[in-house]
């Protein structure tokens, strides 16, 4: 099957292209070591939050009726491109 990432958002796109091995909430490891409480301990909380931020931004992955190849969408109608 084809795969397009083509949104019409370039921070869509580029979460797209890391692949379809990335499912859940996706959390960088340097996170927990520079998101930190007043104590210099990792803040799970706010890096719980970050990366469920981040996770509304990666592309909705769908099955086209067109030609049975896989497309990606954007998950907010309001995202313009750039």
């Amino acid at each position: 099957m084809k795969i397009h990432h083509k949104t019409g958002n370039e921070i869509v796109d580029a979460i797209g292209q890391l692949g379809d091995k990335l499912t859940g909430p996706l959390i960088p490891y340097p996170w927990f070591t520079k998101i930190l409480d007043q104590r210099g301990r990792p803040y799970h909380l706010a890096i719980l939050v970050l990366a469920e931020i981040v996770g509304w931004y990666r592309p909705k992955k769908a099955l086209s009726k067109k030609d049975n190849s896989y497309v990606f969408n954007k998950r907010f109608k309001r995202v313009n491109g750039g």
